[in-house]
């Protein structure tokens, strides 16, 4: 993540990039679904998931 802090007399801001902001917002809304890091961590220690490249490829698959 490239940041970039702004100071000023008024208060202090941080710049950062579109891409870094939309990963930031988009793990505070994965992080707010009631029991989903549970689920995850279940998911990992029980080897019950699948590759991001193995998801979309089955997911394209259901077009047909």
């Amino acid at each position: 993540m490239s940041t970039r802090q702004i100071t000023s007399r008024k208060g202090n801001a941080v710049l950062l990039s579109k891409e870094d902001w939309d990963s930031l917002q988009e793990t505070l809304y994965l992080q707010s679904i009631p029991g989903f890091v549970q689920s995850v961590k279940a998911a990992e220690q029980a080897d019950d998931w699948v590759s991001e490249e193995e998801f979309l490829k089955n997911l394209d698959g259901m077009d047909d």
